[in-house]
């Protein structure tokens, strides 16, 4: 993506109140899609329970997410480069949100996986914009620092929330939607950070005229595919090895299953296995993902 530099109002000194509500909502954008990553897996025993679903069924409300959003981040970043991040922000936030929509109001398991693959791509689209307007947007420097800054407490703090927000909203069990509400919280986020982008974040592009390698877009998903297939589903293949060690890493699940095991009495434990210090050792590699 290319260092645009920040309009002479952005590299003032200082971050003034409109640009601190600029980048909140800028950081909104990474917010959601990692949320997004961990807050199924606390709702996936009612999920289950709730549209009949089978364990391998379950399985992909996870993995299609995870498949999409790796596979499509180059391309998302692409499109950014020759349509503008702003432009390419504001759209993509919209289809989050209403692929979110569409994963809520899911009648049937089938209808809830088609909306998570396309959850996936939309954050996809959306992730890479939050790094180029944060680069964007601020003056090169301890501005810029701050800003990066912020966004990797925002990052942390998704994963924590994803998993306390979902077990919250399943057990307040608001206006009866139960597990619904875990992807329904993304409307009122995504439809603020749409109407306030326009106001606060400047369209900067640059002139140079750019078109999509429809080649590298194929090549590049293909590969991000070969590379995140084995990571997201060697779990279940049994590609870790001896043991089911993979059990403890492969996905964020472990910690609201803790095993694999489809039997009631093995949901919302934390297997004891992930507490061995080769999984402790290889959990960070698997969060670097996203």
């Amino acid at each position: 993506m290319n260092d645009h530099e920040p309009s002479a109002e952005v590299a003032g000194s200082g971050i003034d109140a409109r640009r601190r509500v600029a980048l909140a909502v800028i950081l909104s954008g990474i917010f959601v899609t990692i949320m997004d990553s961990s807050i199924v897996n606390v709702a996936i025993p009612v999920i289950r329970s709730t549209l009949h679903a089978s364990f391998g069924e379950a399985e992909l409300t996870v993995a299609s997410y995870a498949l999409a959003f790796s596979a499509g981040m180059i391309t998302g970043g692409r499109l950014g480069d020759i349509y503008g991040q702003r432009r390419v922000f504001m759209v993509a936030f919209a289809a989050f949100t209403l692929t979110s929509f569409i994963c809520g109001v899911a009648p049937n398991i089938e209808v809830l996986i088609a909306g998570r693959l396309l959850q996936g791509a939309s954050a996809a689209m959306l992730s890479p914009q939050v790094f180029a307007l944060v680069r964007m947007s601020f003056a090169e420097g301890d501005e810029r620092a701050a800003a990066f800054g912020a966004m990797g407490v925002a990052i942390g703090l998704a994963n924590v929330a994803g998993l306390v927000l979902g077990g919250v909203l399943i057990q307040a069990d608001l206006f009866g939607l139960a597990w619904r509400m875990v992807f329904l919280v993304n409307l009122p986020i995504g439809i603020a950070a749409i109407f306030l982008t326009p106001l606060v974040l400047a369209d900067m592009r640059s002139g140079e005229r750019k078109r999509l390698d429809l080649a590298g877009v194929g090549l590049s998903t293909l590969a991000m595919l070969l590379l995140m297939l084995p990571l997201v589903e060697g779990q279940d293949r049994s590609a870790a090895g001896p043991g089911g060690q993979s059990r403890c890493w492969s996905r964020p699940r472990s910690l609201s299953w803790g095993s694999t095991s489809t039997n009631a009495g093995s949901r919302g434990a934390v297997s004891l296995r992930c507490l061995r210090p080769t999984c402790l050792a290889t959990a960070p590699l698997m969060s670097a993902r996203f």
